[in-house]
C-alpha cells in the first residue's frame, strides 16, 4: 500500500511517501514571509500569504503526481489552539485538500486528530518511556492509582519514530531544519498503514 503521509504546515511542510510500511523518502517544503530577520538558504520567501500556500499546494501536486499514492492522510486541525498562525494553517488545509479533491478525487484522504496521532506514537515508546516520572525517577500515579501517562512533546514524537526505524532515521535533519515535522508526517503514514492491515 502507497500511502503519503502529510504534516501540513506553513514554514516546514513534511511529506512521507511510504510503501507497506517503509518510508521512501522525506519531503520538505519550506516556507517564509518576506521581511523577517534571520533568512534561511534553504527557504522560500513570499510576500504575502496567498502566495505561500500555493507553492505548498503546487509541491503537494508535484509529489502525487510523482509518486502516485493510493491514500493520503493529513494531520487535522488542533481546534484547540489560538492565534492568527492557526487560522493561516486553517486555509492552507483546506487548499491542499482542495488540490487533492480537483486533481485526485479517486485517491482516499483522511487525517488524524493530533491527539490521535500522539496516543499512537506514545505506545512506539518503549514502556518505561511511556509514563510520566518524578525527580527520583519513580512513577507518577493518578487518583485512580493508574500511572500517569507521559505527555507527548516533539522529542518523545521523535524518539517514537526512532524506535521504529532506528537512530539513524532522520539522523540529517535537526529540530529548526524539520526534524519533528518528518517525524510526524512518518507516523501518520504508518498508523493509516497498519490501520489498513487490520481491516
Amino acid at each position: 500500500m502507497k500511502i503519503l503521509g502529510i504534516d501540513q504546515s506553513l514554514s516546514k511542510c513534511a511529506m512521507t511517501p511510504m510503501v507497506d510500511g517503509v518510508p521512501k523518502e522525506q519531503i520538505l517544503v519550506k516556507t517564509g514571509k518576506l521581511g523577517i530577520k534571520t533568512v534561511r538558504k534553504d527557504t522560500l520567501y513570499f510576500d504575502c500569504l496567498h502566495k505561500q500556500i500555493r507553492h505548498i499546494c503546487e509541491q503537494l501536486h508535484k509529489t502525487v503526481e510523482e509518486f502516485q499514492p493510493e491514500q493520503v492522510v493529513f494531520e487535522a486541525l488542533s481546534f484547540g489552539s489560538v492565534g492568527d498562525a492557526t487560522r493561516s494553517l486553517a486555509c492552507l488545509y483546506g487548499a491542499m485538500r482542495d488540490v487533492m479533491q480537483e486533481h485526485y478525487p479517486d485517491i482516499t484522504v483522511t487525517e488524524y486528530a493530533p491527539t490521535s496521532l500522539k496516543s499512537y506514537a506514545r505506545e512506539k515508546l518503549n514502556i518505561t518511556d511511556q509514563y510520566e516520572k518524578d525527580d527520583q525517577g519513580n512513577m507518577v500515579y493518578l487518583k485512580s492509582k493508574k500511572p500517569k501517562k507521559v505527555k507527548m512533546d516533539k522529542k518523545l514524537m521523535v524518539k517514537a519514530v526512532k524506535n521504529i526505524y532506528g537512530e539513524s532515521y532522520l539522523s540529517g535533519y535537526n529540530y529548526s531544519s524539520g526534524l519533528d515535522d518528518l517525524a510526524d508526517s512518518t507516523l501518520l503514514a504508518l498508523k493509516l498503514t497498519e490501520e489498513n492491515a487490520k481491516t
